[in-house]
């Protein structure tokens, strides 16, 4: 049988387990619970040991293409406040309030601007500077 194993405190799924049914409570560690099924951590959740579609952030940026000047800026909208924001893998801070980030660059290269905030599906967003 398949399993998955979440925090019901926060409803995010941990792992999925394939075990006998006998066998599942020895999978378990503290504090967690399961669910009969496989569910995907990037696309679920649970509340109450029910899946729930993880919702999508609607972030959005002004732009994709931005001078490599360090002055042109492309900005992006619609961060959740509170996320974490990730530029090109490196954790930069969380958003503000206002749910914008801004992006430039002195120098050319690809701009990765990841937003993560849980139950939100992570988004990114590309910026390309030259």
């Amino acid at each position: 049988m398949n399993y998955t194993l979440y925090d019901p405190t926060t409803g995010e799924i941990l792992k999925n387990v394939a075990c006998p049914d006998y066998l599942i409570d020895a999978q378990l560690a503290a504090g967690q619970s399961y669910v009969s099924g496989c569910y995907l951590y990037q696309d679920y959740y649970l509340e109450s040991d029910v899946p729930i579609v993880r919702p999508t952030m609607q972030v959005s940026a002004t732009k994709t293409e931005i001078a490599a000047d360090n002055s042109d800026t492309a900005q992006i909208s619609g961060v959740p406040e509170g996320a974490s924001i990730y530029r090109n893998g490196e954790y930069i801070g969380a958003a503000a309030a206002d749910g914008l980030v801004n992006v430039k660059s002195d120098t050319p290269k690809k701009i990765g601007i990841l937003v993560d905030l849980f139950p939100y599906r992570p988004e990114e967003v590309v910026i390309h500077a030259s």
